[in-house]
């Protein structure tokens, strides 16, 4: 995954203000081009889900995200986010008769 910021972006999460510009941000990755994940970053509710039917670890990936985060927060502000307000949760966790990837290429 691989996000970054050109002098030519023009849309930013977030205006002068500090206020969310958009309710919902969704990032599709890919883990070792072979596994499809999506982040949903609710900027409204200040939270981060990752889902992922393989229910992995995504320790970079949320990095990646909160870190382009910042710098769009930056960019529009010209402060530093404060990112502890933030919650992260795995979404496919959350329902219980979820059913488990158990390889990279299968959907079951």
């Amino acid at each position: 995954m691989s996000l970054c910021r050109t002098e030519h972006s023009e849309t930013l999460w977030f205006n002068s203000a500090a206020q969310a510009q958009y309710d919902f941000v969704l990032i599709p990755g890919s883990i070792l081009n072979s596994h499809f994940v999506i982040v949903v970053i609710d900027l409204q509710g200040a939270c981060m889900h990752v889902c992922d039917s393989m229910l992995g670890s995504h320790n970079t990936i949320v990095y990646q995200v909160a870190r382009y985060m910042c710098q769009d927060y930056y960019a529009a502000t010209g402060k530093h986010a404060d990112l502890s307000m933030f919650t992260y949760s795995n979404y496919c966790t959350l329902d219980s008769d979820f059913l488990v990837q158990q390889d990279s290429h299968n959907s079951t």
